[in-house]
């Protein structure tokens, strides 16, 4: 336990996100070295400020404190994977901003790698939210893990669909395990714990952040072997889902509607590079990808305009939501 919880003291030093905790893994070998290091080598290493440097030295320092939360919120089912644990999600993993910590409410299993997250609006159409769950329900029968953000609109409606379908399904927060927002899915939530988990990589108490909320999005895609828009606005986050999809080379699909709305631009734009669906709820080509060697993706090499290159690290500093 000792040596997890040196991961969790480092990777709660201000500043120390998953760009910074890589760098210093690979330069000192293990958290414990990384605050044990004198603090010139810790300055000398790129975006490591003095301040940071003194805060990763005071890091041990908290070892007791974080030790005796940890006892507590495992009464709540809370626990937290690092990039060593056998247990953390190997596709997550594979990500370049993948979290070094990653909170979990409830049980990962090793078949929710075959997952797809199923995403878009918060102000969806009533139609929109009727497809999302028909569609969810229709993978968590054929044996998906869905997976989305628990957010109001069409990410209720994917895990109430997977639910509908006595499947699994993974909600990823933009807050932390214990922070449920909006209140309103409180309930939805305690039924994804009860058949998938809740995940997040901010600490359990920490309230929904705009940037937090921009950052998650790269761990819903990142969980995921392929995304789907249901119906998503210009604005919406879903957007930023599929963007970062297609960098990580994940399947996608968006519903093609057939007609202008403002409440579904943004599966115009993720249309010219994705497969489409239609909207009468046909899952068969997402499920023809699932079944084919992971080696032939359909993602389509990403270009630099579509993609969002702030640095996940930073979540505090991200761009508005």
């Amino acid at each position: 336990m000792s040596e997890r919880i040196e991961w969790l003291a480092l990777s709660a030093v201000p500043g120390v996100g998953p760009s910074v905790f890589r760098v210093l893994l690979k330069r000192f070998g293990g958290p414990r070295e990384a605050m044990e290091a004198p603090m010139g080598e810790l300055a000398a290493v790129p975006r490591v400020t003095p301040e940071m440097a003194e805060a990763i030295r005071a890091a041990p320092e908290t070892i007791d404190r974080l030790a005796e939360e940890i006892a507590g919120l495992s009464e709540e089912d809370i626990d937290f994977l690092t990039w060593d644990d056998d247990r953390y999600p190997e596709r997550l993993r594979g990500i370049p901003q993948s979290p070094p910590i990653l909170w979990v409410r409830g049980a990962l299993l090793s078949e929710d790698e075959r997952a797809v997250a199923v995403v878009g609006s918060r102000a969806c159409t009533e139609e929109g939210f009727r497809l999302a769950r028909q569609m969810a329900c229709a993978l968590a029968e054929a044996g998906v893990t869905v997976v989305s953000g628990v957010a109001e609109g069409i990410d209720t409606a994917a895990h109430g669909g997977a639910l509908e379908g006595r499947g699994r399904t993974l909600g990823v927060l933009g807050s932390g395990v214990r922070v449920i927002s909006p209140r309103s899915n409180w309930e939805l939530a305690e039924r994804i714990v009860d058949f998938g988990a809740l995940l997040s990589e901010q600490h359990p108490n920490t309230p929904p952040s705009t940037g937090a909320l921009w950052s998650r999005d790269r761990i819903v895609s990142g969980l995921s072997r392929a995304v789907v828009l249901v119906e998503g606005a210009a604005d919406s986050g879903s957007l930023d889902t599929c963007r970062r999809a297609r960098k990580q080379e994940r399947g996608l699909f968006a519903v093609d509607w057939g007609r202008h709305d403002e409440r579904r631009a943004a599966n115009a734009e993720v249309l010219a590079w994705a497969t489409a669906l239609s909207p009468d709820g046909d899952i068969d080509p997402v499920l023809a990808f699932l079944d084919r060697p992971e080696a032939e993706s359909e993602a389509a090499p990403a270009e630099q305009t579509l993609t969002l290159d702030f640095d996940d690290a930073d979540v505090g500093e991200s761009t508005a939501r």
